[in-house]
């Protein structure tokens, strides 16, 4: 392997690195996000609570209002995601008429210094705005069991698992429990598996490094192997093994360290694969079964068809986003290594 390509490989990794580390600091690792087909109570939901014991949640519905995203939701979003807040507070009460902007919205609307106290008109009601997002066009207002007969674009719920082991099971529970109250779960997400997306191609790229390097290290071991071997039935009728010991000590240590430094790459590639996790989505039913892998085409078709018909999440949003960006950069990365390795060799 060429040092452009390990050069390459380290920026890509590190790359990632910063990926997840962003995607990680901005939402919450354990939450999964469900989409509804239609409005949930508080009612039903404590319905669903109490059977659950579900301590981190949110409940949203959000619609396009006059080219502005509006969001209803009970306030507990900021356990779900990062907000940035550059002024003021979030939702803290769903019994006052009260809002959260967007930054966009203040600079477009208001005077940015004083914009706590001031009034914003939504479904023709005043709220009072307390505070104000970083980077963002939505007006988040509270929870109204009056404003449920609105039509919204998506209603949905994010949560945290109370056990994480079992997240797959607890899942299940949410839809089970959901469908017996007549409200059906038309898309989940999975927060751990967008974040963890930049943790697997960082493994997977390392397992590549891995087995490049086991395999020079193989042919050198086998190389000094036959060497030494050689070496050994040429003159063992002459000197005894431990004078052939003595002699070649150097070639032997040397030998020793590349077994050792084998093994342990061998260790880390087989370790680090137990960090690596794939989506049950992706994985087919049945792996000896052409038509199993023919579904996970047709599932992820499918949602793909679905997020461009009714939008892609915020996570979506941000991990394409990040993605596009690293390889931007890396583009970048690449023709500056090309031209510096070039100029080096004039």
């Amino acid at each position: 392997m060429g040092i452009k390509k390990i050069i390459l490989i380290i920026f890509f990794i590190i790359l990632l690195l910063f990926g997840y580390m962003i995607l990680n600091m901005n939402y919450n690792k354990d939450a999964v996000k469900i989409t509804l087909d239609q409005t949930i109570t508080k009612e039903q939901f404590n319905f669903i609570n109490e059977r659950l014991y579900i301590k981190d949640y949110a409940i949203n519905y959000s619609k396009n209002y006059k080219n502005k995203e509006i969001i209803m939701t009970d306030g507990n979003n900021l356990d779900i995601k990062n907000i940035d807040l550059v002024k003021g507070d979030f939702l803290y009460s769903t019994d006052k008429k009260i809002a959260v902007i967007g930054d966009d919205i203040a600079e477009k609307h208001y005077s940015f210094s004083n914009i706590t106290g001031k009034e914003i008109n939504v479904f023709d009601e005043n709220y009072e705005i307390i505070g104000v997002i970083k980077d963002n066009n939505n007006i988040y207002i509270p929870y109204d069991e009056e404003k449920l007969n609105e039509y919204w674009d998506e209603v949905s719920i994010s949560y945290v698992p109370v056990n994480q082991e079992e997240t797959d099971f607890f899942i299940r529970d949410v839809e089970v429990l959901l469908k017996t109250i007549g409200i059906n779960v038309i898309d989940t997400i999975i927060y751990k598996d967008n974040i963890n997306s930049f943790l697997n191609i960082i493994i997977l790229l390392s397992i590549f490094i891995i087995i490049k390097l086991s395999i020079y290290l193989y042919s050198k071991i086998k190389k000094n192997l036959n060497t030494l071997t050689a070496y050994y039935n040429q003159n063992k009728r002459r000197k005894y093994f431990h004078k052939f010991i003595y002699i070649k000590r150097k070639s032997i240590s040397l030998l020793v360290l590349k077994l050792l430094g084998f093994i342990s790459i061998i260790y880390i590639g087989v370790f680090s694969l137990r960090y690596l996790t794939i989506p049950n989505n992706l994985i087919p039913s049945n792996l000896f079964s052409l038509l199993s892998y023919r579904d996970v085409i047709v599932r992820i078709y499918e949602k793909f068809l679905y997020y461009m018909q009714s939008g892609f999440s915020s996570i979506w949003i941000d991990t394409i986003k990040l993605y596009g960006i690293i390889f931007v950069i890396f583009i970048i990365i690449n023709i500056l290594v090309t031209i510096l390795i070039r100029n080096v060799k004039e």
